[in-house]
């Protein structure tokens, strides 16, 4: 599978995303494959979704899944959907397209291949962590600056961040 960097989650709740995410390729529908090329990338990188398979010449629903919520309120969090595209099979059940990965959490996510009500894959994503800016970019001792960053998880081991400053951590 995609190689993993960080811990994974061990909570109940993201099971379903971690078990499909030690798997690159996934199927789901019977004699159904896809998978994501590359299948880890930062917010707003491309990735190839290639899928074989699929009933021919049919319309499918892309669908991102991420997670919402917080794991310190009673009303915890959700996975929620959110359309991406729709495109048309090939005349062979094939599908291949280019994904721009949504500004989200980081972490791991998964992409619903979807006919009418009916999923017929999810193929797990690793949005990766990334510096986006730090302002100003020179400072004096004792000024203040801004770090920017994106991809930063909504688990404990996904949300944390460090950085070095003057050879010692901030």
């Amino acid at each position: 599978g995609p190689e993993v960097t960080g811990q994974k989650h061990p909570s109940p709740a993201g099971a379903r995303l971690l078990h499909l995410a030690e798997r690159q390729a996934v199927e789901a529908a019977p004699g159904v494959l896809a998978v994501f090329e590359p299948a880890s990338g930062q917010i707003l990188s491309k990735s190839v979704l290639k899928a074989s398979g699929l009933p021919r010449n049919t319309e499918v629903k892309l669908v991102w899944v991420t997670a919402r919520g917080n794991r310190l309120s009673p009303s915890g969090w959700n996975l929620l959907e959110t359309p991406l595209l729709q495109t048309t099979t090939a005349q062979d059940g094939s599908l291949k397209t280019d994904i721009q990965i949504p500004d989200d959490l980081g972490g791991w996510h998964v992409v619903k291949l979807v006919q009418g009500e009916t999923a017929l894959a999810e193929v797990p994503f690793y949005v990766d962590r990334s510096l986006v800016s730090v302002t100003p970019q020179r400072v004096k001792a004792g000024e203040t600056f801004t770090v920017k960053v994106k991809g930063i998880g909504w688990t404990e081991l996904y949300n944390g961040f460090a950085a070095t400053y003057d050879n010692a951590h901030i």
